[in-house]
């Protein structure tokens, strides 16, 4: 008794799938104008991704750039010191001569 009821269930199951691949194939066959739709929105979103890497890949080079021109300041800043301090000591040597 318990097997004919599953296997009507597995029929049903079946059947039902069977029916959602039929209603799937129905709306594979589309007309060539929604094809051609779908496929410039496809493009569109492809040129939409492109734009976002661009504008992550200029925030990524803008920010390199701002580390790169900070680390030259401090170089900079760092080399300066260094010539105040040697002529400071030039200057004191001065003065005990």
């Amino acid at each position: 008794m318990e097997k004919n009821g599953e296997r009507e269930e597995e029929v049903e199951r079946k059947g039902e799938r069977k029916e959602k691949m039929e209603r799937i194939g129905q709306g594979e066959e589309k007309e060539e104008g929604e094809e051609e739709g779908e496929e410039e929105r496809g493009k569109g979103k492809e040129e939409e991704r492109r734009r976002k890497r661009g504008r992550k890949r200029k925030k990524e080079d803008g920010k390199e750039e701002e580390e790169r021109k900070e680390e030259e300041e401090r170089k900079e800043e760092e080399e300066r010191k260094e010539e105040r301090k040697e002529e400071e000591e030039g200057n004191r040597e001065e003065r005990k001569a």
